[in-house]
């Protein structure tokens, strides 16, 4: 609810504003919020942020606040953690999901809206899972 927000400060006010037109613009249903997520295949878990339909296609979304802009180039791990999630969805569900929404609302600035691939995420997403395990040889997934 938008009025929650009138006890905020007013930067923070504006980037939640500014970020609630921006989903608005493009969600036609939400299939779940704080969603719990699991994967007995890789062994991981997670609570995904929004599932649902975002422009006509099943999407992850998934919503960050920075201070100041990012770049594509700076946002791989939340690509990865969204092809997680997508991977669990799919799991549970039986409902694949290819596309991943990353929404950041940043200070004095208009939300960035990177939408992504899950194809072009799960290799990057594996290997840094098997990094992970050479790192980590006590634990397994």
């Amino acid at each position: 609810d938008i009025t929650d927000l009138e006890h905020q400060t007013p930067d923070v006010r504006q980037m939640s504003q500014d970020l609630i037109v921006s989903v608005e613009s493009g969600i036609e249903d939400i299939w779940g919020q704080e969603q719990v997520l699991w994967s007995n295949k890789y062994r991981f878990a997670g609570r995904t942020d929004m599932v649902g339909i975002w422009k006509g296609k099943p999407t992850i979304i998934d919503f960050k606040t920075s201070r100041k802009f990012k770049k594509r180039d700076w946002c791989h791990s939340y690509f990865m953690q969204e092809c997680a999630y997508a991977i669990m969805w799919e799991e549970r569900t039986g409902i694949p999901i290819t596309q991943l929404i990353t929404f950041i609302a940043v200070d004095n600035s208009s939300p960035l809206i990177y939408v992504e691939h899950r194809a072009d995420w799960v290799n990057p997403l594996r290997d840094v899972i098997k990094q992970y395990e050479e790192e980590n040889t006590s634990v397994k997934f």
